[in-house]
């Protein structure tokens, strides 16, 4: 009849949970390098990075269970911000959305160009 032993190992923070806890780690931190790096976010916004090991006994302190998890905190998104206009527009009424500003380029007389389907907007006359 054969015994089967199992190999202990002390727990230490780079081999708890089998190494998952570095493993964890470097996963959340690779979404950290990429939140900073992304240009819709705030560069000086702070992230966090939280790592969670949980122990849990049993009743007579035999063994005890242990999970590690982690969890990010990543910068919030820039909003983007426009402005429309409100105009009455046959089928109802509609909202156009305000574009960037536009060069012009003048005619001869240096007036602006014509400009085909403008819509008339509330409050102008």
């Amino acid at each position: 009849m054969s015994m089967e032993t199992k190999q202990l190992t002390e727990v230490s923070l780079g081999e708890i949970c089998h190494g998952a806890l570095e493993e964890i780690f470097d996963d959340i931190f690779k979404k950290i390098i990429n939140d900073i790096d992304d240009d819709r976010k705030k560069a000086i916004a702070p992230r966090k990075l939280v790592l969670t090991v949980e122990f849990i006994p049993n009743e007579t302190r035999e063994h005890v269970n242990m999970k590690a998890t982690g969890d990010v905190k990543l910068a919030p998104m820039i909003p983007y911000e426009s402005m429309g206009y409100v105009s009455e527009e046959p089928g109802g009424t509609k909202i156009f959305e305000a574009k960037r500003q536009v060069q012009y380029t003048f005619d001869e007389l240096g007036d602006y160009p014509e400009v085909d389907n403008v819509s008339r907007l509330r409050g102008e006359k």
